[in-house]
C-alpha cells in the first residue's frame, strides 16, 4: 500500500509540473488579422450612370442623359472625383458637362452618405463656359468592390451655353466599381 501511495504521489507531481511550467496558453486563431467591418476605405472607383436633368425656369424641357466618372478616396472620408455627362436636348442640341469635385463621405457599414462640391466646364452651342455645383448622395455597396449610387446635384452655369444660362438640377443613378 505504501508503494502505491508513493507512485500515485510521483505521478500526480509529474502531471502538475507540466501545468506549472507549461507557460501561458496560445490562441492561434487570434493571430490572424480581423476582417475590416467597413465596405469603404482608401480606394479608386469608376462609375457609369444615367441622369435626369431638370432646368429651374423650364426654358428647356426635362431630359435624360448619361455619363461616366472616376473617384479616388485618400481615406475613408475624403476623395476627389471627376465626371463627364452628355445630354441631348431638343431645344439646345447636344451639350457636354465635365466636372471635378471634392467629396466628403461618412461610411456606415454598407452605406455611405456623401456631399460634393465642384467646378467644371459645360460645352454647347460651340462654346465652353464655367460651371459650379453642389450635391449630396448615397453610395450602397453590394460587395466591397461593387456598388450602386444615387445623388442630386445643383448646377450654376455661367453664360448661355446649352441651358440658356439657367441653373439646373441633375439626379443621377448608377453603378460603381471599386479597386
Amino acid at each position: 500500500m505504501k508503494t502505491r501511495t508513493i507512485l500515485t504521489t510521483i505521478a500526480a507531481g509529474f502531471m502538475l509540473s507540466g501545468v506549472a511550467f507549461g507557460g501561458t496558453p496560445v490562441n492561434y486563431q487570434s493571430s490572424a488579422p480581423a476582417p475590416s467591418a467597413s465596405f469603404f476605405g482608401p480606394e479608386t472607383t469608376i462609375s457609369a450612370f444615367g441622369a435626369y436633368v431638370k432646368p429651374d425656369q423650364d426654358a428647356l424641357s426635362k431630359t435624360w442623359g448619361a455619363g461616366i466618372g472616376a473617384e479616388h478616396f485618400f481615406s475613408d472620408y475624403f476623395g476627389l472625383g471627376g465626371s463627364a455627362m452628355w445630354v441631348d436636348t431638343d431645344e439646345a442640341g447636344l451639350w457636354h458637362n465635365y466636372t471635378v469635385d471634392a467629396i466628403i463621405r461618412v461610411p456606415i457599414n454598407r452605406i455611405a452618405p456623401y456631399a460634393l462640391a465642384g467646378a467644371g466646364l459645360i460645352y454647347g452651342d460651340g462654346e465652353f463656359n464655367f460651371i459650379g455645383r453642389l450635391g449630396a448622395g448615397l453610395d450602397f455597396r453590394i460587395t466591397r468592390s461593387l456598388g450602386l449610387f444615387g445623388d442630386w446635384i445643383y448646377h450654376f452655369p455661367e453664360g448661355s451655353t446649352g441651358l440658356s444660362g439657367e441653373n439646373y438640377s441633375v439626379a443621377r443613378v448608377g453603378l460603381k466599381i471599386a479597386f
